[in-house]
């Protein structure tokens, strides 16, 4: 019997001692990381693809298969992908073990900002592999923005919103469907330079395409501001880009 209770003592001293294993996991980003009008205007971090806890995030997915997680959303709304750089020196107390990386849509809204998307995020990935050579790191493909106009276009309150709208690019009233279509080739030449990217780090980065390809829905897209994913949109974004860690 003493025996018996110590073995079990023992086991018990081991699980916990043992315990879950850690992981720590970046988010660099725009707006669409921090949920940005998914439900009401401003931030709204807990309806996030990657960190939400109102969603089945890429985060509690982690948490689910057993991992212990810490997180850092270094995701800044409006960034353009020139900013990846302010985003790692903020978020330099974490040594990440997955970084998730969505941006490259301001690039795409406002292209007078001269942005080289693919160049920007290259350099960040170098810098995540200096800072961790075991680091994986995932990259959502640039969001098919001229299917945002195409789900929403029939809605009278989205036409108001594009008035103003933050990506002038795609959803202006001034534009002409071959002026959207021009602008989406932009996207899908900027999306197969990530994926080339991607080709070039096997062991350490990940391309999700099916986020630069996929079909938008009216539900994916939010009402606030008829540009923003909706919780459904990113729920669907947090379907397409989980894997579970080498």
């Amino acid at each position: 019997m003493l025996k018996h209770a110590l073995a079990c003592g023992l086991l018990l001293v081991c699980d916990i001692a043992i315990g879950a294993p850690k992981l720590n996991l970046l988010v660099l980003g725009d707006s669409i990381s921090q949920g940005y009008n998914a439900v009401e205007l401003g931030a709204a971090p807990e309806y996030s693809w990657a960190t939400g806890n109102k969603i089945h995030s890429y985060q509690l997915r982690l948490e689910q298969i057993g991992y212990e997680v810490t997180s850092k959303n270094a995701a800044i709304p409006g960034a353009p992908s020139s900013w990846l750089g302010l985003e790692l020196y903020l978020s330099r107390a974490l040594a990440p073990d997955i970084a998730l990386i969505e941006i490259g849509a301001n690039d795409m809204c406002r292209p007078k900002n001269n942005q080289d998307t693919v160049w920007n995020i290259n350099w960040a990935v170098a810098r995540l592999l200096e800072k961790n050579l075991q680091v994986q790191i995932v990259i959502a493909g640039i969001p098919r923005l001229s299917a945002v106009y195409d789900s929403k276009k029939g809605a009278p309150n989205c036409l108001e919103h594009w008035k103003v709208s933050a990506c002038p690019a795609f959803l202006s009233p001034d534009l002409s469907e071959s002026d959207r279509n021009a602008n989406q080739l932009k996207i899908d030449a900027a999306n197969n330079g990530l994926k080339e990217l991607a080709s070039h780090y096997p062991a350490n980065v990940r391309y999700v395409k099916e986020i630069g390809e996929t079909p938008i829905q009216p539900e994916d897209i939010s009402d606030v501001d008829c540009f923003h994913p909706s919780p459904t949109g990113q729920q669907r974004l947090s379907d397409a880009a989980f894997a579970v860690p080498n």
